[in-house]
């Protein structure tokens, strides 16, 4: 309905934070569901994140495209994602963690990735682009006076794209690199892990409204979110969408718009049925808020089920992009310390059972179902971030408290389709060509 509502606004504005409505982290988009369930009308709070984002996104930050004099092979398949350091062999060859592919495995493809600066790697083949973003004042004055060009003029080469954008940018180098691709290879897929950025929508629509000989991919790497309102089909969304659970097309087919005929469900590229998570855990998220609380809930938790946490053998994993976090790392050594003081206190032993337990809005938590754990899940936000049976009707779920949650399944296999083979991205690629 918020689609259809605003759909010209939106045609214009495709790339706008606005409409990446995502409420698993803090945002323009998370405030806009706020204000369709709730009817807030915080306008105040949205007006101030809008301006932080235009002046530091919009006047700062930089995008650039990086890469090696391209040897064009007649390249078929064009593949996006992003990059870490570590992701690259010591030769330049490229590992993609989220389909659990080699760069020279798979022929006939050109990477373009984003990598931060100071992710990026020694050495990398040559059909390898590299995108990352930078906030060095050699790219802010090498860039500015177009940018104001582009600003107060209303010049630009995207008429249905608001150059005014926080995103535009970040779109722009993504498109033009695409474009430029194309132009010199008979390229028929391009494929993603989709996860509804607004970028992407973009980067899409371009290509599904200036090549439609071209089939654009997305693929959901790991798991719907619990409330999974970015997902929603529009203008700008792929051709075909990849899932690995039946229980994801379902909630896609039927709440959020999506044609079940373009939807393919396979078995996952990411996950094996021979990879199983830690029990004995504990997990952060990537958006961690309200610390306190999150403290204060795991002391109830701990008070009240300790016969089904191991506390003396507890780990804790924090989000793999937040290893260098502050806030993150803050809170860990919060969390130890209250953990050792649990230690002290708690005398009762465990049932063997040892659940783990996934902190905020993560998607984790399917994965520890998936390896027939149960699950104790705490979050500030249960309305976003609980895994409800009115969406998710495989999963059980029971409140402990007023952000305590624990949750089970009866059958596997279905929130994610595991096999223990690793299947080829570019068998996939040769079946929907």
């Amino acid at each position: 309905d918020f689609f259809i509502k605003n759909k010209k606004e939106y045609l214009k504005n495709i790339i706008s934070n606005k409409y990446y409505l995502s409420t698993w982290q803090a945002g323009l988009g998370r405030d806009y569901v706020e204000k369709i369930i709730f009817n807030k009308k915080n306008w105040k709070g949205i007006f101030i994140k809008k301006l932080k984002h235009k002046l530091l996104d919009y006047f700062l930050k930089q995008y650039v495209h990086k890469s090696k004099k391209i040897k064009f092979k007649n390249y078929k398949y064009i593949c996006i994602s992003w990059a870490f350091k570590d992701d690259f062999s010591s030769d330049g060859e490229f590992f993609d963690r989220y389909t659990k592919t080699k760069s020279r495995c798979c022929p006939n493809s050109l990477w373009i990735l984003l990598v931060d600066k100071k992710e990026m790697p020694n050495k990398y083949d040559e059909n390898i682009l590299l995108i990352s973003k930078d906030y060095s004042f050699k790219y802010f004055f090498k860039n500015i006076f177009t940018d104001f060009k582009r600003q107060f003029t209303n010049q630009s080469e995207d008429k249905s794209i608001n150059h005014t954008s926080t995103n535009y940018k970040k779109y722009k180098v993504i498109k033009d690199t695409i474009n430029m691709v194309i132009k010199k290879n008979p390229i028929n897929i391009v494929f993603t892990p989709y996860e509804a950025h607004t970028y992407q929508i973009g980067f899409f629509s371009f290509i599904n409204n200036n090549f439609k000989n071209i089939t654009t991919i997305g693929y959901i790497h790991s798991s719907l979110p619990p409330l999974p309102t970015e997902y929603c089909f529009r203008e700008g969304s792929p051709k075909i969408l990849l899932t690995h659970g039946l229980t994801q097309k379902k909630i896609l087919s039927n709440l959020l718009n999506w044609d079940k005929k373009k939807i393919f469900n396979i078995n996952s590229l990411r996950y094996k049925i021979n990879s199983s998570l830690k029990r004995n855990c504990v997990y952060l998220p990537y958006f961690l808020e309200n610390e306190n609380l999150i403290l204060r809930e795991f002391k109830t938790l701990a008070l009240h089920n300790s016969e089904l946490i191991d506390f003396n053998n507890l780990t804790l994993r924090n989000h793999p992009a937040m290893k260098k976090s502050l806030i993150h790392n803050e809170f860990i050594k919060k969390l130890k310390n209250l953990i050792n003081k649990i230690k002290k206190k708690t005398k009762k032993k465990t049932q063997n059972k040892n659940y783990p337990i996934v902190i905020g809005a993560s998607a984790v938590v399917i994965e520890l179902l998936e390896s027939g754990y149960n699950v104790f899940h705490i979050t500030p936000k249960p309305l976003f971030d609980v895994y409800s049976p009115l969406i998710w009707d495989e999963i059980k779920v029971k409140q402990l408290s007023p952000n305590t949650f624990i949750y089970k399944i009866d059958k596997k296999n279905k929130l994610i389709k595991r096999d223990s083979k690793n299947i080829k991205l570019q068998d996939i690629f040769a079946k929907i060509s």
